[in-house]
């Protein structure tokens, strides 16, 4: 199961559809984007979105054809943490330099729900896609070995009907976790975890609040360690 920002892979998913971009230009509503509150989580997201999507056929390396080719998501998390070794550029020039694009498995998809336009992007999160986005990520996770972004899908995404009670338990051990700690973080960290919670966007939350606590050396919660295992997500 694969947690994901619903808003933020709409978004992006149509823009990759309709142009190329760069990592360091994907995900600019996600905290901030690159330059906002939480630059690792949101560097963290972008990996996991290029690779879950680069597996699931949605997009492609518009100048690297055999990461494509191979959906080899292994190679581009090298590429995307350690840099391009063998020509010798940086991870920061990668990020930079790396294009991708939507792949006509995508622009299908898009078509058919009428969301392959610009004014699309500032839509809400589509149900239909969102679900359609959630189910191709759970088959690929069943069907695939190697880099799995993340274990926790959307409550609302696919069949929650079958999955609803470990979702409530989750969600309750999460809200317990900042009702715990916060105190001890900012407004706004605060404000953003209790909005991905309230999403059902857990492995999100989960993600976002670890980062705080580390940064500011605060131990972990217990209902929160409980919550991470839960999910495959503990560290």
């Amino acid at each position: 199961m694969f947690s994901f920002p619903a808003n933020s892979y709409q978004r992006q998913l149509i823009v990759a559809a309709l142009d190329d971009f760069t990592p360091n230009a994907a995900f600019p509503d996600f905290l901030g984007g690159q330059y906002g509150s939480n630059p690792e989580v949101w560097k963290q997201a972008v990996l996991d979105f290029l690779c879950i999507n680069l597996r699931c056929g949605l997009i492609e390396a518009t100048h690297r054809p055999e990461l494509s080719q191979r959906r080899d998501v292994q190679a581009l998390e090298v590429l995307l943490r350690q840099g391009d070794m063998e020509n010798g550029l940086p991870t920061d020039i990668v990020w930079d330099a790396l294009y991708f694009n939507g792949t006509e498995k995508l622009n299908a998809l898009l078509e058919g729900i009428g969301m392959r336009t610009w004014d699309a992007v500032a839509r809400g999160p589509d149900s239909c896609l969102i679900s359609e986005l959630a189910n191709l990520y759970a088959n690929s996770a069943n069907s695939w070995s190697g880099y799995v972004p993340g274990n926790a899908i959307l409550k609302n995404g696919g069949d929650s009907d079958v999955q609803q009670e470990p979702y409530d338990e989750i969600e309750r051990l999460m809200s317990e976790s900042l009702a715990q700690v916060e105190r001890e973080i900012s407004e706004r960290d605060r404000n953003d975890v209790a909005e991905y919670i309230e999403f059902g966007e857990y492995g999100v939350a989960y993600e976002l609040l670890t980062c705080v606590l580390d940064k500011q050396q605060i131990v972990y919660p217990a209902p929160l360690n409980i919550a991470g295992k839960m999910m495959g997500m503990s560290r």
